[in-house]
């Protein structure tokens, strides 16, 4: 997937005169790991810029994966609202976006200082992606134990012991999305560690998730689901996403069918 390929899938179809808030879409510029969106409104010009959320780039808004801002006269009116129309329209299309996407651009720094340890407990966040949108949701590559790739989990997980670690939490965003999650769970297992995932319970509510846990060491010792809410006419309002209150009882009903106690 190149870096054209992201913007068509972000933005959908992209054509000279489709109107944005007011303004149209005359250009569409790739530029490394930066993409300008120029758009124009009679004689005025302004250009939207993407990044990925993991550059240090200043900008108006942040969603799971991108950095985007403008460049231009921020006196024109309607500029903000251009904006904000391009984040949520990305915002809204990211996740069918490939989980390596940071292979393209370059994987995101590391947080300085190391491993982060509380309580005996080490939380590795392996992945920033999740497919819920919460609007208070605060993770993003400055926080703790951020892991890049899967070398860095494992090397984590084995650092473990040593730095007088009891228990391993998987976190993320949403660990369920990592394909490797089964493997590490084992690992972590495998040197004596309590493990525990933490997850908004959309894909352990499938019995065939957990088909990849099968075999002895693999399966965790916990499962901690967030509902936010026991209204589910409310869960959209806070997650961003219609429809998943069944899927998270689901969830809680595997979590129970396999001796874990509600959590």
């Amino acid at each position: 997937m190149t870096v054209g390929d992201i913007l068509k899938t972000l933005l959908g179809e992209i054509a000279d005169g489709k109107p944005w808030s007011g303004w149209t879409l005359a250009t569409v510029s790739p530029r490394g790991d930066s993409s300008d969106l120029e758009f124009g409104r009679g004689g005025e010009r302004v250009v939207v810029f993407l990044t990925p959320v993991e550059a240090k780039t200043d900008c108006f808004r942040k969603t799971q994966r991108f950095r985007i801002g403008y460049r231009g006269n921020p006196s024109f009116s309607g500029v903000l609202a251009l904006v904000e129309e391009v984040a949520a329209r990305i915002s809204a299309r990211e996740a069918f976006l490939p989980e390596d996407l940071r292979e393209l651009w370059g994987p995101p720094p590391r947080p300085d200082g190391g491993l982060v340890v509380s309580d005996q407990t080490l939380e590795l966040r392996v992945t920033l992606r999740c497919n819920e949108r919460c609007p208070f949701c605060n993770t993003d590559d400055l926080a703790r134990n951020v892991m890049r790739n899967d070398r860095e989990v494992v090397a984590a997980i084995e650092s473990a012991p040593g730095l007088g670690v009891s228990q391993v939490v998987f976190t993320g965003g949403e660990p369920t999305l990592a394909r490797r999650l089964s493997e590490w769970v084992r690992i972590a297992k495998s040197l004596g560690l309590v493990v525990s995932i933490q997850s908004n319970g959309l894909l352990p509510g499938l019995p065939s998730f957990w088909r990849r846990f099968d075999g002895e060491g693999c399966l965790p010792d916990h499962l901690y689901l967030s509902f936010h809410t026991a209204r589910p006419e409310r869960l959209e309002a806070i997650t961003g996403v219609a429809g998943t209150f069944p899927r998270k009882v689901r969830a809680v009903h595997e979590a129970r069918r396999r001796g874990w106690p509600w959590a």
